[in-house]
């Protein structure tokens, strides 16, 4: 239980109301994730730019196995590719990013 002593009455059985909520969450239970990833056939789409050809296929191929490997360490993960976007993926496809939140939304019980 986290300490309290700077809060009033109220404000300390709201306190301890919620310490009792956040203690019935099951621990093992981690939230989906969602990765956006941009399209590699767009030129503008990796965080740094590449001087060569072979600098840029070795940072494309760094950068996704990052990517897949943050992925398969969630015990629900997604990576998705944002066909047509470079780096600004909300910009370039809101609509993919809409559709993803929605998405996540729909599949927790945080509504």
């Amino acid at each position: 239980m986290a300490s309290h002593r700077h809060l009033s009455t109220n404000e300390l059985a709201l306190a301890d109301d919620l310490d009792a909520r956040l203690g019935a969450v099951d621990a093992d239970r981690t939230p989906p994730l969602w990765l956006i990833t941009h399209d590699p056939s767009c030129g503008d789409s990796l965080p740094a730019e590449p001087k060569t050809e072979a600098e840029r296929t070795t940072l494309e191929t760094v950068w996704s196995e990052l990517q897949e490997s943050l992925v398969r360490a969630a015990p629900q993960g997604d990576l998705v590719v944002a066909t047509g976007a470079g780096h600004l993926i909300p910009l370039e496809r809101p609509d993919l990013v809409a559709a993803i939140i929605k998405d996540a939304i729909a599949s927790t019980d945080c509504r």
